[in-house]
């Protein structure tokens, strides 16, 4: 495999305005994810259409028009630049994710070896179960079945890192957008409404995604004091 990692980060967000620039620890968002990445020795890139992301990121960032979700973004990239053609696999990193480590690429990565999109997931605490920014997935261990925000009682925290094949990616525009994609917000609805297996491997995750200001001001707690978890929002 010829793997590439790709942050997509946009400036707007409607929970958590310029989420992006905002700093945990004296470090904006953006760039601490880029960071992690970078050192696990695979090309990482950072695609935005604001300046402001791109600057703050201190990464090789790539500017792109506006897309409605980061696979658009990605896909944008796999069908124009052509520093994609330098590689056959994508892994795309939420630029929320100031926890992400190695471990969680590697999963993703070996899902490629058997189904063209991959994704991970972790176990989920009852206590976030009800929450919407908390993505839960339904899976038989192989492959994911379906993704939602809504209260299910069943499930695992779905964690925003997904692998594609190339190839695939690029075929990602040209797949029948349905309502459920809209209604949940969740872009990889359109790989399983349109039939596309998503491989999906389980690993350990302790982090926090940043989605709101609460997020982040856990974020800042638990860093100064691991045994403590707050109560998440």
């Amino acid at each position: 495999m010829r793997p590439v990692i790709i942050i997509p980060a946009r400036l707007v967000s409607t929970r958590f305005p310029e989420k992006m620039l905002h700093k945990l620890d004296g470090v904006p968002l953006i760039k601490r994810v880029y960071d992690a990445c970078e050192d696990m020795d695979i090309p990482t890139y950072v695609l935005t259409d604001s300046m402001k992301v791109a600057q703050a990121s201190g990464a090789a960032a790539l500017l792109t028009p506006e897309c409605e979700s980061g696979t658009d973004r990605c896909c944008y990239w796999a069908n124009t630049n052509a520093l994609a053609t330098k590689y056959d696999v994508v892994v795309n990193v939420q630029g929320d994710l100031p926890d992400i480590r190695k471990e969680h690429v590697e999963a993703v990565l070996e899902g490629l070896t058997t189904d063209r999109v991959s994704t991970i997931y972790a176990d989920i605490d009852d206590s976030d179960r009800d929450n919407p920014s908390f993505v839960k997935v339904v899976h038989n261990k192989k492959r994911a079945k379906w993704f939602g925000r809504g209260i299910t009682g069943y499930g695992h925290h779905h964690i925003g890192v997904y692998g594609y094949h190339m190839n695939e990616l690029r075929q990602y525009r040209n797949l029948k957008k349905f309502e459920c994609e809209d209604l949940e917000k969740l872009e990889q609805l359109r790989w399983i409404m349109n039939g596309v297996d998503i491989g999906i491997r389980k690993v350990k995750y302790h982090g926090c995604e940043i989605n709101t200001p609460e997020d982040a001001i856990r974020w800042n707690v638990e860093r100064e004091n691991p045994l403590v978890k707050m109560t998440r929002y």
